[in-house]
């Protein structure tokens, strides 16, 4: 078991996606108990760590009038062309070279109701050398909710290249340890995708204000 210290890890909101099934809608910038996801993710993730970014493709200014609500985190783009999840976590990657954070955590910015010690429990999860760990509960594996190790980047710059973008097969040949987040109930990585996921999600915020 290794234990990482707050100020050691970085954390990534991960915005990637064209939101085709909820009308090309960043589903980012949707609301939901009058709180865009964005600033969801940004309350829920901020106090986990020791300093955040934001990633997204396409152009970027689109996001800026929300984002001047919130703390200021530097706008981590896609290297064109995208390739889904892989590109926003090597966005993250590059960055945290230049910082003295060692730890990187990537979240999904359209997953509400992610663990408010999701950031403790992967890095209780970590082996003595294992440089990844990602959730996982009963729907299987989780891979953007990872605590990745900044060494990573050539590992994943080289997936990218080969077209081996895929990250549960990534993480497997990683050996990323997966940690068992099923007490957590069955909304902990509950995503929107569609209407109805976000009438969903809706309703169970109302559930969880009562």
């Amino acid at each position: 078991m290794k234990t990482l210290k707050k100020e050691n890890i970085a954390g990534l909101i991960v915005a990637g996606g064209q939101g085709m099934r909820m009308g090309k809608t960043d589903k980012c910038l949707l609301t939901l108990d009058n709180k865009t996801l964005l600033a969801r993710c940004v309350a829920r993730l901020n106090p986990q760590v020791n300093t955040l970014a934001f990633n997204a493709n396409g152009q970027l200014d689109r996001f800026s009038e929300v984002l001047n609500t919130l703390p200021l985190m530097p706008m981590l783009p896609d290297r064109p062309p995208s390739a889904g999840p892989i590109s926003g976590i090597i966005a993250g990657l590059t960055w945290l070279q230049h910082q003295p954070e060692e730890w990187l955590v990537t979240i999904a910015a359209d997953t509400p109701f992610f663990p408010m010690d999701l950031v403790a429990r992967l890095s209780q999860g970590l082996g003595v050398k294992t440089p990844l760990a990602v959730a996982s509960d009963s729907h299987g594996m989780h891979p953007l909710f990872g605590l990745w190790h900044k060494s990573l980047l050539p590992r994943l710059q080289q997936a990218l290249a080969q077209d081996e973008c895929r990250l549960q097969q990534l993480i497997k040949a990683i050996g990323g340890i997966q940690v068992d987040f099923s007490g957590c109930g069955p909304e902990a990585f509950f995503n929107i995708n569609t209407p109805e996921e976000w009438a969903r999600a809706q309703a169970q915020q109302a559930l969880t204000a009562k």
